[in-house]
């Protein structure tokens, strides 16, 4: 595991090993209790002792820095997950008609606030230009791929949290519903009712989306299995 630079490193334990286990621990003057007792295995030894009080990953051997730049990236990303929060609290449209061409005016609701943020915030600036130097130009975390991607951990974290709830009662009800959206796709909602304490408490679970033309009832069991399921994948165990 660790190299030695200035012994000599001798012995069948290095060479050969054992083939014959009398012969590895049957005399002490032999075998791994002689070679428990060599300087390079004392050596050896030493430094993994020291390596575990004071253990430090490989890559921070690599690079000094890397600590503070995973410290600055939390940093970055915290903000950016605080920013899609609020958006979809505020329930405001994340991207615009197109999001690449600098030359607009308005790329997206997204896009535009943090741009602002940028512009007034440097020490923002300076942690989004710090991971686009570690990675590449392009990359920055603002896409649409990347923050739909935090908007799937948080929503999965939620229903984490809503199966606790459930769990913690002994009455539920599952409601499917079904209806068009205004971009005209039908859509198949789960909905679980309960009581959370004394106060009623209902909550969707989960969306999913029709085949276009398919609306019949065998498609509507099929979505409500896997609205079920990813009830189920949630941590809350369904009896009754």
């Amino acid at each position: 595991m660790y190299k030695l630079q200035h012994h000599k490193v001798t012995g069948q334990v290095y060479k050969k090993g054992f083939h014959n286990w009398q012969v590895a621990v049957g005399d002490k003057n032999k075998g791994l209790d002689k070679h428990a007792r060599c300087e390079s295995h004392i050596i050896a030894i030493m430094k993994w002792e020291n390596y575990k009080s004071n253990p430090v990953e490989i890559q921070e051997r690599l690079n000094p820095n890397r600590r503070m730049q995973v410290e600055q990236n939390r940093i970055y990303f915290g903000k950016l997950v605080s920013y899609i929060r609020w958006f979809c609290l505020q329930k405001v449209a994340f991207r615009g008609e197109e999001e690449h061409d600098v030359g607009l005016v308005c790329r997206g609701n997204f896009r535009e606030l943090l741009e602002l943020e940028f512009e007034l915030h440097p020490e923002f600036l300076a942690q989004k230009k710090s991971i686009m130097e570690q990675y590449s130009i392009y990359t920055d975390y603002l896409s649409k791929t990347v923050y739909e991607e935090f908007i799937s951990i948080m929503a999965g974290e939620i229903r984490k949290i809503i199966a606790r709830e459930i769990a913690q009662t002994k009455f539920y009800t599952l409601v499917l519903d079904e209806a068009k959206d205004v971009s005209g796709y039908e859509q198949l909602c789960l909905c679980v009712r309960y009581c959370s304490g004394s106060v009623p408490a209902e909550r969707l679970m989960g969306l999913i989306c029709l085949s276009e033309g398919l609306f019949d009832a065998c498609a509507i069991v099929r979505g409500a299995k896997v609205l079920i399921q990813l009830l189920s994948g949630s941590g809350c165990t369904l009896v009754g």
